[in-house]
This record gives structure tokens, C-alpha cells and sequence, in this order.
């Protein structure tokens, strides 16, 4: 026996809210799950929230709200961090050079070669 289900309205509908019903099996009856302000219901089988996404999509969210991603989402989310990391490594490998450059100069109005030290 199917412990819940879920049913989709016509997308012509406007509201995302409105797009999904849920129903529970209590008692051997099919009881309508109620959403929650974001229009999204409660899995007790998922233990997560089901609703519409921002982008009209089926998605998954956590008990506190936040969008489950999916693999390719987390992909890019960790594409992103590493180039961000890389960049930061980068800047921070040059501004290293600037000073190295600086300090050099500085021992040469000095009179001393830095490549003696």
C-alpha cells in the first residue's frame, strides 16, 4: 500500500504555492498534507520538505528550509569556490612578488646586491 503521494496541478496555474498537493495515509485514508508558509509539504517518509522551486521545478528542501542541491549544483557551487581560491592564491602570489621587488630595490639603493643574500 502507498504510505503518500504526491499530485501536480496545470502549470497554467499562477501561484507555485498552489501547484503541488500531498496526502498522507492515516487510518487506511488518504489525508491532504498541509504546506507549510512556503508552500511546501512535509515528507515523513523523506524526511524533507517537497515543494516548487523559485524556478517552477520539483524540489527538495531541508527541515529548516534550504534548497537540497543537486549534483550538478554542487558541482558548480565547488567549481566556483576553487576558482575563487585559486584567484585568492594568486593575489596573494603576486602581492608577494611586489614586495620581494620592493625589498630588492631597496638593498640596491642600498649599494648591496640582493641575490647575495
Amino acid at each position: 500500500m502507498v504510505k503518500g503521494y504526491l499530485e501536480r496541478k496545470s502549470r497554467r496555474l499562477t501561484a507555485y504555492k498552489n501547484w503541488l498537493k500531498g496526502f498522507r495515509l492515516v487510518n487506511q485514508q488518504y489525508q491532504e498534507i498541509q504546506p507549510n508558509a512556503q508552500g511546501h509539504l512535509w515528507s515523513d517518509e523523506l524526511n524533507l520538505f517537497v515543494g516548487v522551486h523559485t524556478d517552477g521545478l520539483l524540489r527538495l528542501f531541508t527541515a529548516k528550509g534550504s534548497l537540497i542541491l543537486s549534483r550538478a549544483e554542487e558541482a558548480e557551487q565547488q567549481a566556483k569556490q576553487e576558482r575563487s581560491l585559486k584567484e585568492a592564491a594568486q593575489q596573494q602570489l603576486e602581492q608577494e612578488r611586489q614586495r620581494a621587488e620592493q625589498m630588492a630595490a631597496r638593498l640596491r639603493q642600498m649599494g648591496l646586491d640582493p641575490d647575495d643574500f
